[in-house]
């Protein structure tokens, strides 16, 4: 068997397993590079060098999942199972698009596809959804009578409902009028349904109208960061978020500790 396809092996179980699909390929992408499986030593030598960066623990990651799916495959020995994973440095916490920002974003929807843009930002800012979860958008995956979107894949290849919020159903239905039912892409511009550039460009347009400086991306830690200090549990947002584990909502607690902290005395000592 060749390179290529014991790595399509590998993400084929990797899958099936049901993790990221995201995840299995990027961890694909490390071991294509290694064309093979690497030594021990130099296994260890690539992550000290690439230490304390990110990056070093994303390649002891890789590499120790494979080695241990080949070990199985082949009846063999993981010897990569004394690897240990690296001390790396954590990066700071990201951008978190503000209440104050948002609501400046939509007073500078005005002009052509100002309801579009009103319900996309509206949307992104009261569902987390990922920028190229907004973009899959079609007309038959919102019900505004119910309250509800349906992300048919979502970033695990898994999909979802997420809830809107009553804000977000009355800004999709103003745009639905204009838009009309035609079957297809929700998010339509004038050549046609928006792509993940045009979303990022439609919040470039509105970001330099509004002297703010907003993405799906900071709207979607927004949305994160305030779930939590409202007093939203980890478990539920980990679900409507599309997160396959915690790692993602245990920084986000660390991010806004302090707010939940002192929400948390407030209620507690009255």
């Amino acid at each position: 068997m060749d390179w290529e396809a014991t790595l399509d092996s590998y993400l084929s179980d990797w899958i099936a397993s049901g993790r990221s699909v995201a995840c299995g390929r990027i961890y694909c992408g490390v071991m294509r590079r290694w064309g093979r499986v690497p030594t021990l030593q130099e296994a260890r030598s690539k992550i000290a060098e690439l230490a304390p960066r990110p990056a070093a623990a994303n390649e002891a990651r890789a590499l120790k999942s494979f080695s241990r799916w080949w070990a199985e495959e082949t009846d063999t020995a993981d010897h990569l199972a004394r690897l240990k994973m690296p001390k790396t440095t954590e990066p700071a916490a990201p951008l978190t698009a503000k209440p104050s920002d948002v609501e400046r974003l939509l007073s500078a929807c005005t002009g052509e596809h100002s309801l579009r843009d009103r319900a996309l930002i509206t949307v992104a800012a009261d569902t987390g959804l990922r920028r190229s979860e907004l973009a899959r958008m079609e007309l038959e995956h919102v019900d505004t009578a119910s309250g509800c979107i349906l992300v048919p894949r979502a970033k695990s290849g898994r999909p979802r409902i997420v809830p809107i919020s009553s804000r977000s159903a009355r800004a999709l239905r103003r745009y639905l009028r204009v838009r009309g039912g035609a079957p297809g892409a929700l998010w339509i511009g004038r050549k046609g349904p928006l792509t993940i550039d045009g979303i990022t460009q439609a919040f470039g347009r509105r970001s330099e109208a509004a002297g703010v400086l907003v993405t799906p991306h900071s709207l979607r830690r927004g949305f994160a960061v305030r779930w939590l200090t409202e007093g939203g549990s980890q478990a539920s947002l980990q679900t409507i978020a599309g997160w396959s584990s915690g790692a993602m909502v245990t920084r986000y607690v660390r991010a806004c500790s302090a707010e939940l902290a002192l929400d948390e005395a407030r209620r507690l000592l009255g």
